[in-house]
């Protein structure tokens, strides 16, 4: 059961979601030269990044459904996950809103020219589908409200968490919105909660990179992983207890849920390290070598590690 999950998502981003990225990628290339611009090998890591997101979420919730994404969801699904990262890295590195991209402001850059135009290409999505384009104005907001954390560094927790929380929630709930089934008020209370999580789960990894370019994260500001673990088991049992609401099969919910730890685990072999590391310290000593502070998950034991968490994440815990 725990290896089917592996396999099946595996199967899904390293077979078929590589080829349809790479299709979009040279696509791309093609309409970015078209303008005398070039695509920088960190803007096509991104996106293939972002692409293999949401093929991760297009699984996930059609596990959670009981059927196959159809062409045209993950065609919506490739376009999404190059919109996200053009319209991240422009906001963050020159501190615009995507109101001010719309109008221009990045013009003469690749990201921007991969801005409109996949910015065009989901002007179906949009008009065809609210729910699309209730979570992509609730995302890009999202995006505007985290640029404070990129300069203030006198956030609340709670703001912080605000801000976290609503960054991962909506942007998960934008790429399930992708698929055209609609999402119940019960479905979307979940789908926040894991999209907090997953984004908790990036700014866990991420200590060494964010403490070093100053941007402000729940983990950077306490600095203290036995707060940020207390934190993830409460969610963790919140994600739980809303995915067992949900109104469909107790088969594909149960399927769905342990699909999610297939990333959700590497929160947990983080945590582990880092506690670790930590030790009966109030607060984790970043001036730790930096290999110390690096979470590598393609070392075995990490990531046996991982299938042994996935493995626990039962929505049943008699199975």
């Amino acid at each position: 059961m725990v290896l089917s999950s592996f396999t099946s998502l595996g199967f899904q981003l390293f077979v078929l979601n590589r080829a349809r990225t790479n299709r979009l990628l040279a696509e791309l290339r093609e309409v970015v030269r078209a303008e005398g611009l070039t695509l920088s090998t960190h803007e096509e890591k991104r996106i293939a990044a972002y692409t293999t997101l949401t093929a991760i979420t297009n699984h996930w919730f059609s596990t959670l459904r009981g059927y196959k994404p159809t062409k045209e969801e993950i065609s919506g699904a490739l376009y999404v996950g190059a919109f996200t990262p053009a319209t991240d890295d422009l906001m963050d590195e020159f501190n615009l809103t995507y109101e001010e991209i719309l109008d221009g402001a990045a013009n003469g850059k690749a990201n921007a020219v991969v801005f409109r135009y996949t910015w065009e290409k989901l002007k179906s999505l949009r008009s065809h589908n609210s729910q699309f384009d209730h979570f992509l104005s609730l995302t890009l907001q999202a995006q505007n409200a985290s640029l404070a954390q990129q300069g203030e560094d006198d956030l609340s927790i709670d703001h912080l968490k605000e801000l976290s929380f609503n960054k991962g929630g909506y942007s998960t709930l934008l790429y399930r919105s992708v698929l055209r089934n609609p999402i119940s008020e019960d479905e979307q209370k979940a789908i926040y909660t894991l999209g907090s999580m997953l984004q908790l789960t990036n700014d866990i990894f991420d200590i060494y990179k964010d403490s070093k370019e100053g941007a402000h994260t729940l983990v950077t500001r306490t600095r203290n992983y036995r707060f940020v673990a207390k934190l993830f088991d409460e969610m963790e049992l919140k994600l739980k207890s809303e995915f067992s609401a949900l109104d469909y099969s107790d088969a594909n919910k149960s399927k769905s849920y342990r699909s999610t730890y297939v990333v959700l685990s590497r929160a947990k072999v983080a945590l582990d390290q880092y506690l670790k590391l930590q030790g009966d310290a109030a607060q984790i000593d970043l001036n730790h070598e930096r290999s110390k502070l690096i979470v590598d998950m393609e070392k075995m034991s990490n990531i046996f590690r991982s299938i042994a968490y996935t493995s626990r994440a039962n929505l049943n815990p008699s199975k």
